[in-house]
């Protein structure tokens, strides 16, 4: 699986996690605070993991060269928002409307960036990397991510 196929997948498991969790954004129901804590930890560490291991094998790979320089850059710093984000969210016990409209912000970013990088950024980066080293990526990219998910489970 190429590098692009890799990434989408992910972000295709992280947007239902969104979806999942939004879903108990009006509910009373009285195990609220524990289904979706569950869910977000498990957000969390789907976030972490692919940012962290996209960060390790494609930015490293991309960053240097003029047509992805500047998208990349900005990737990296929409990877430590989402960061930040994600530890005010952790912090809090509370999945009260407050912890939502912060949680809409987070998906509403995570969105941008996905849209972004899937746009614009594999458009740019298939001007750099070869079909070979797209599937190399990809290959490495999952081993990565497996290792961080293990590492921060």
């Amino acid at each position: 699986m190429d590098i692009y196929a890799q990434l989408k997948k992910d972000h295709r498991k992280v947007q239902a996690l969104f979806e999942e969790i939004m879903e108990y954004r009006d509910s009373t129901a009285k195990n609220v605070k524990t289904e979706v804590f569950a869910l977000f930890e498990q957000l969390k560490l789907e976030l972490d993991a692919h940012s962290k291991a996209e960060e390790k094998v494609l930015y490293a790979r991309i960053i240097n060269e003029d047509a992805t320089r500047e998208i990349t850059l900005e990737a990296e710093q929409e990877h430590r928002l989402v960061t930040q984000l994600l530890e005010e969210l952790n912090a809090s016990k509370n999945t009260d409307e407050h912890w939502f409209a912060k949680f809409a912000v987070l998906k509403e970013q995570v969105e941008h960036h996905v849209k972004e990088e899937e746009k614009d950024m594999f458009r740019k980066a298939r001007k750099v990397l070869d079909k070979e080293e797209e599937e190399k990526l990809g290959h490495l990219m999952l081993a990565q991510k497996e290792r961080m998910i293990t590492s921060l489970q």
